[in-house]
């Protein structure tokens, strides 16, 4: 079986099985964790959902009719733990819970439960 999250060779233990790279703190892009959301320019620290691709993103958008606003990439110094949307939308894979999301990284607090914005490439 496959991690959800990061697509790596799940791990057997006695009862249940694990991810070795999520488990053991492996990071992406130089220690950063990426997803993607909905931007609607909201004020500095609003929450929003995270999705871990810009698929996602866009599905759940669409299906909110928001299709006026763009996708954009987030980052996050902690990991997301990503589960499977059951709601509206479903099969699409989000974090758990919303993220408050910070325009940048310098406005991101660790003590927080977020991700800053980062440039498109």
């Amino acid at each position: 079986m496959q991690c959800p999250a990061c697509g790596t060779e799940m791990k057997p233990l006695l009862l249940s099985e694990f991810c070795p790279k999520c488990e053991s703190g492996g990071e992406k892009d130089g220690g950063l964790h990426q997803g993607f959301i909905v931007w609607r320019e909201r004020p500095n620290g609003a929450t929003e959902y995270v999705f871990q691709t810009r698929e996602g993103a866009e599905q759940w958008r669409a299906a909110a009719g928001l299709r006026q606003f763009p996708i954009r990439p987030v980052a996050s110094d902690k990991p997301f733990r990503w589960h499977v949307s059951n709601g509206t939308c479903t099969d699409l894979i989000l974090a758990e819970g919303v993220y408050e999301i910070h325009h940048s990284e310098a406005e991101y607090s660790p003590r927080t439960r977020g991700a800053w914005l980062v440039e498109s490439t």
